[in-house]
């Protein structure tokens, strides 16, 4: 539009000359030019355009027609049909193609053309990246205080008043009489022993009152000064001396370093060790009895599934045994004739109704030997001790497919000449004196010019010569008989036979391993309080079962103990960490003891005295301790060698500065978190976008607009129902019953459970059903819904029901582990932990929706649940939780600290509040 002043109507009259405009005549001329410049004033016709070509330029003055050329100019590849105002959009055109590429280009983008968000995301934030995950190595100080004040010190500075050094506080425990600070930018090492001070941002002392801070004016306010106590930071194994054969919680001895006599030893066990596989089995000892496979087998047991056979026999005709034993078995029979003379036997042929037992057997012979060599056909995984290798003689019975096993008859080995002697003569009788058994016979086979024993062998009764096998039966390796040449002539003499054990018995093997119980971490206990100087640490390690104990005499730690005559003069010496008793009796030098030693040189000898160097202490061995080889690892002479002691490891020792040895925050970054390997989608250039429309009507758009060059992009169809859904009217759907209403007894319950190996489970078991049959009531299809007192609630469809062991499967999967979910720190001997933070590992559960988001531990542990930290210990039961103070109770207390360890959660949910629910169609 024309303003006023600028309309060239408004000049005609002035304009024409004056014999026209002052003529009358000519007044209908005049007001005809004068409307017709009126109209091509009018809006869009020539001169309004014309008059208005500069404005036109204006993006909110210009006309439609120049509104599609700045479209064209400088929004080319947009599309013509856009639900937001194109002038706007113009205007920012310019904008939008700086942050092109951008998430934020993206969402304005979609949020022009169809008003709908987006949801962008970049794939390379899901493809694996090795040790991506967040490292935190916790740092501290121990101080000889117990000040609640410490608890308000967060973000406050502790400065060494000898060394001058610096840090920031990051958060304060108290345990016993003792404050644990955690600190962060360290400016130079403290001094164990200095006096430390609380100070602020400008190396100011701070005052302290009621666990508050205060002016320095307040009545009664101080500063807090503290005593750093000395401690071992850390353990580490050398990386090229791991050793062998180590166990997950043996003893660490830690020796020295310390300022005495106020300073408390550190205490530390084996963490973690590695597995391996069988390398060989070496044999030992041979036995006696054994054949091929598969009537002679070698068994072996925590192998992981190693496999080996016997691959050769010693052959000598001294270690031959010949047997024969009865194969038959006396039962019942069936197919048997009434009348029939032979009832029992499959000797048929020799046996009937009147013969005597002893000679109606069938008696099955064979010929065995010892063995001489084992071959490992599977050297199996996953070993983490020794495994126990034994070999197996079988043979053949009666009844098909049914074998015994030949060291259960008691038949005794071949005996054995120690001493050949001189002056006997063959068919000498050999007296088998004693043992468990009977039965057994034995003569003097041959002897050579001078009367010297050359062979041996038994022999069978006169008159019966079926009744026994040769060697006898029922004779226990355990209790074997002795043996005497009998012979008349008083020149024989010095004959030396023995019996070494019994048929089928008595293989021993060496089993070489391949990284089996090589240490990998030292869980370092308690770090002890006033150390000086860094200890020694041994992983040569002994106990060792001893009596003749004076309790006001006892050997004390750093003793030196030896078998022999002296300390210079010895067989078997090692150093004391400590003495315990184990067994006390009325007579106190019966009583047991266990002696822990390190550094030894061998094995002691049981029957030799253990003495003390430079006391009057003499202690015997003892193998009479009532768990030997059952509940413990004590040997037949009362000793444990933890490992082989080969291992080495040295203690960190950084003035009482202790640095924990790390702990992951998140599970980025390692491969049980939910990233994806790189792929073609899954990579650095490719992102995903999710819309509520299909690719294909934007895709031309996006790639000339915002699509980053060298990109590729990833379209999702995400579906959005517009109906609205009120959950008190699903919850009217959800007809049905309570488990009681089909069983009739209340007490009848649901139960599942999970490890914190195996985190879900599908499967409930029901108890207490009084008889009630589920299949008549639980059908597939149809949904059960489990709620605890606590309020965990389970719902799930039901695939089927098995009547015979009362389970239920479920369609879903339920987590009834969590792990890492939150960090925890506790102190010894203590029952409650406080929770420090909580992280984000409960969000893949419950999508980070929280029933109440100020105190998110609700969902996440409730009474009942059992813990366990990140570094494998304290599995405990939770007795209550505070949620307002962040505090878990436990039903036991701890044995060792932890310091910010993350903690997993595993529940069993045990409820009589079940709910089985009909589909309602």
């Amino acid at each position: 539009m024309i303003e006023s002043g600028q309309k060239t109507s408004l000049l005609v009259p002035s304009q024409l000359p004056e014999f026209i405009r002052d003529n009358p005549d000519y007044s209908n001329f005049v007001l005809f030019l004068q409307a017709y410049y009126e109209w091509l004033e009018e809006t869009n016709n020539v001169t309004d355009r014309t008059k208005n070509l500069l404005n036109y330029k204006d993006i909110d003055e210009t006309t439609t027609e120049f509104l599609d050329y700045f479209y064209n100019d400088f929004l080319s590849y947009f599309p013509t049909e856009i639900l937001a105002d194109k002038r706007k959009v113009i205007k920012i055109a310019k904008e939008l193609y700086q942050s092109k590429g951008t998430p934020a280009s993206f969402q304005f983008l979609f949020r022009i053309l169809y008003n709908s968000d987006v949801d962008f995301f970049y794939t390379k934030d899901a493809v694996l990246k090795a040790s991506s995950g967040k490292w935190y190595v916790a740092k501290s100080l121990k101080l000889a205080s117990d000040s609640l004040d410490y608890l308000a010190t967060d973000q406050l500075r502790i400065i060494g008043e000898t060394t001058k050094s610096i840090a920031t506080i990051e958060t304060a425990t108290i345990t016993g009489t003792k404050v644990e600070v955690f600190i962060s930018d360290i400016q130079r090492l403290f001094e164990s022993g200095e006096i430390s001070r609380v100070v602020d941002s400008n190396n100011q002392d701070v005052y302290f009152k009621d666990g508050k801070i205060v002016a320095s004016t307040t009545a009664g306010a101080t500063i807090l000064r503290s005593k750093i106590v000395g401690q071992i930071s850390q353990l580490k194994i050398s990386p090229t001396l791991r050793g062998l054969l180590y166990r997950p919680g043996d003893p660490v001895v830690i020796e020295g370093g310390l300022n005495s006599p106020t300073g408390v030893g550190a205490t530390a066990i084996i963490g973690t060790t590695t597995s391996g596989s069988i390398q060989r089995i070496n044999v030992t000892n041979g036995g006696y009895g054994f054949r091929t496979y598969p009537n002679s087998v070698i068994e072996i047991t925590n192998g992981g599934g190693a496999l080996a056979i016997i691959g050769s026999f010693d052959p000598s005709a001294a270690n031959t045994a010949n047997v024969s034993i009865p194969v038959d078995f006396i039962g019942l029979k069936t197919s048997i004739v009434i009348g029939n003379t032979n009832y029992f036997f499959t000797n048929a042929a020799t046996s009937n109704a009147n013969t005597t037992l002893a000679n109606a057997f069938t008696f099955l012979s064979f010929s065995t030997n010892p063995i001489s060599s084992v071959l490992v056909q599977n050297s199996g995984g996953g070993i983490s001790q020794l495994p126990i290798v034994q070999a197996r003689s079988f043979y053949d019975t009666e009844y098909s497919g049914s074998q015994g096993n030949l060291a259960s008859l008691g038949i005794l080995a071949p005996i054995k000449i120690v001493n050949k002697g001189v002056g006997y003569s063959a068919n000498d009788k050999i007296n088998i004196i004693g043992g468990s058994g009977f039965g057994a016979r034995a003569n003097v086979t041959s002897v050579n010019a001078i009367g010297s024993i050359a062979t041996v062998s038994y022999v069978l009764a006169p008159g019966n010569p079926q009744r026994l096998p040769l060697g006898g039966i029922g004779y226990n390796p355990g209790t074997l008989p002795t043996l005497s040449v009998a012979n008349t002539d008083p020149l024989a003499a010095n004959a030396e036979l023995v019996i070494t054990g019994v048929l089928g018995a008595g293989a021993e093997f060496d089993v070489s391993v391949d990284r089996v119980g090589s240490i990998t971490t030292i869980t370092l206990l308690e770090n002890g309080e006033d150390y000086i100087a860094a200890p020694n640490v041994s992983l040569k390690v002994q106990d060792i079962v001893v009596s003749n104990v004076i309790v006001s005499n006892l050997p004390q730690s750093g003793d030196i103990v030896f078998q022999g005559t002296s300390n210079t003069n010895f067989t078997y010496q090692s150093t004391v960490s400590d003495i315990e008793l184990l067994v006390p009796f009325a007579d106190p030098i019966q009583s047991l003891w266990r002696l822990r030693t390190f550094n030894y040189n061998s094995l002691p000898v049981f029957g030799s005295k253990i003495k003390v160097d430079n006391k009057t202490i003499v202690m015997d061995m003892s193998n009479q301790y009532p768990t030997f080889n059952v509940l413990t690892r004590f040997n037949e002479s009362g000793v444990i060698t933890y490992g082989d002691g080969t291992a080495k490891a040295n203690a960190s020792f950084l003035n009482g500065l202790v640095i924990s040895q790390g702990q992951y925050l998140d599970t980025t970054g390692q491969p049980s978190s939910f990233d994806v390997l790189q792929d073609e989608n899954y990579n650095n250039y490719t992102y995903q976008i999710t819309l509520e429309k299909e690719i294909d009507k934007y895709r031309t758009t996006l790639l000339n607009l915002v699509h980053p060059t060298g990109m590729k992009v990833i379209g999702r169809y995400a579906l959005k129902s517009n109906s609205e859904y009120d959950f008190a009217f699903s919850d009217f759907m959800e007809q049905g019953n309570p488990l009681y209403f089909y069983t009739g007894n209340t007490s009848s319950n649901a139960v599942m459970t999970s490890t914190f190996t195996n985190q879900s489970n599908n499967i409930i078991k029901l108890d207490n059903l009084v008889g009630a049959n589920i299949k008549t009531f639980i059908f597939t299809g149809n949904s059960i819904t489990l709620t605890t007192s606590g309020g965990f609630k389970i719902h799930s469809e039901i695939l089927s029901a098995n009547n015979t062991s009362n389970t239920v499967i479920l369609k879903d999967n339920v987590w009834l582990t969590f792990a890492n979910v939150a960090y925890v720190s506790g102190n010894t001997g203590e029952s409650v932990i406080n929770i420090r933070s909580i992280t984000n590992s409960y969000n893949i559960i419950n999508n980070g929706i929280y029933s109440d988001p100020a105190y998110p531990i609700r969902d996440i542990a409730y009474a009942g649940d059992v813990i366990l930290f990140a570094n494998g210990t304290h599995e405990r039961t939770i007795s209550s939780i505070d949620y307002v103070q962040k505090r878990i109770t436990l039903a036991t207390n701890l044995d060792s600290s932890t310091s910010n360890s993350l903690m997993s959660v595993k529940r069993t949910v045990l409820t009589t509040n079940i709910r089985l629910d009909n589909d309602v169609n």
